[in-house]
């Protein structure tokens, strides 16, 4: 009988799932909650690595733009400061003389350089009187409709315009 007691003792054993042992539950609720910690983990870091690299990047951008308009107001300068210095050389009288006017620029070549569609000089009405190169043939064209044009000429003080189109 103890024979027979062993072996029903080994059919029962064999009757219980390995899943309801307590070592099998213990490993498999670890390796669960190791596994969720991991993804949790991750998940976090990922978050926060995106958060990061958005500031990151923006401020990268920022400094590029900075550098760029930086650049650009620099450059706006120094052709406020050519223009500048054109500017004193015309006085009242010189006003009255057109070829005047036009030697003065012509003896500026850099002014041609720096301003890649030219430069012409207006009298009190906003129609231009001289002008470089002259192939752009802007002579005799008013151009008082321009904000660039008509607010110095009224208010006296020099202004950067929106872009436009020539009129020639």
């Amino acid at each position: 009988m103890v024979t027979n007691n062993g072996i029903e003792k080994n059919r029962m054993n064999a009757k219980v799932s390995p899943w309801h042992s307590l070592k099998t539950r213990a490993t498999v609720f670890t390796l669960a909650v190791f596994v969720l910690g991991i993804w949790a983990l991750s998940l976090y870091v990922s978050r926060v690595l995106q958060a990061d690299m958005v500031r990151l990047l923006g401020e990268q951008q920022f400094q590029t733009v900075s550098f760029v308009a930086a650049g650009i107001n620099d450059e706006l300068q120094d052709r406020m400061v050519m223009l500048d210095v054109v500017a004193k050389e015309i006085d009242a009288a010189a006003m009255g003389q057109p070829m005047l006017l036009q030697a003065i620029l012509e003896q500026h070549p850099v002014v041609q350089t720096m301003f890649n569609g030219g430069v012409f000089i207006t009298g009190a009405d906003g129609t231009a009187i001289a002008d470089v190169p002259l192939s752009n043939d802007r002579i005799g064209t008013n151009y008082m409709d321009r904000d660039s044009v008509s607010i110095p000429l009224k208010q006296g003080k020099a202004l950067v315009g929106r872009p436009a189109m020539g009129k020639k």
